[in-house]
């Protein structure tokens, strides 16, 4: 029996030890807590920040491929344009360059074939400030995105031959609306000085 008091006097000294330990116990384990709850706060505000760059990101890709798109398309409309009025021209000019070599041709008809030649060369040169123009946009934009693949570490995805193959293609267009012109202005001219 001499165990017993002994055992609880051991007890009842053990017992605020116990108490202090739960104690600092608590404060530590609020502390983890507190930073548990202070990391997850980061990681939403970081996760919140990074999808809002994201979508910035994404803005910005989307913003551009429009660009390039209504450039593209742009151009199209051009070229397209300028081929049709080019022939249009080619034969109108023609004719009125060959009309003017008869004997019943008056003033009128040499105006109108000069008023027609000068839309002629007003229209190429036109067609071609819009091509070299809609080059130098796609190229441009075409430039700022391969500049955006490589911030993103991506530029090994993306083909770099891209905006040189725009300038290509741009000056070849511009070539053949160019050489379109000039046919249809000296097929013309051939026809006014010459006549059939």
């Amino acid at each position: 029996m001499d165990f017993l008091p002994i055992f609880f006097g051991l007890l009842f000294q053990l017992i605020p030890i116990a108490v202090i330990v739960l104690i600092v116990l608590w404060f530590v384990n609020r502390n983890k807590s507190k930073r548990k709850l202070a990391s997850r706060a980061q990681r939403l505000t970081n996760t919140a920040a990074t999808k809002e760059d994201v979508h910035m990101k994404e803005m910005m890709v989307e913003k551009m491929n429009a660009e390039l798109e209504q450039s593209v398309h742009t151009d199209t409309i051009v070229i397209i344009v300028g081929i049709f009025l080019n022939v249009v021209l080619l034969g109108a000019n023609t004719g009125v360059g060959a009309a003017a070599h008869e004997p019943q041709a008056g003033l009128a008809i040499k105006l109108i074939f000069f008023v027609l030649t000068a839309f002629l060369i007003v229209l190429n040169v036109s067609v071609g400030y819009a091509l070299s123009h809609g080059k130098k946009r796609r190229v441009k934009i075409t430039e700022r995105l391969e500049k955006f693949w490589e911030d993103e570490g991506l530029e090994k995805y993306q083909d770099a031959s891209i905006g040189s193959g725009y300038a290509a293609r741009g000056n070849l267009f511009t070539f053949i609306l160019m050489a379109l012109g000039t046919v249809a202005l000296l097929v013309s001219l051939i026809a006014f000085f010459l006549g059939f």
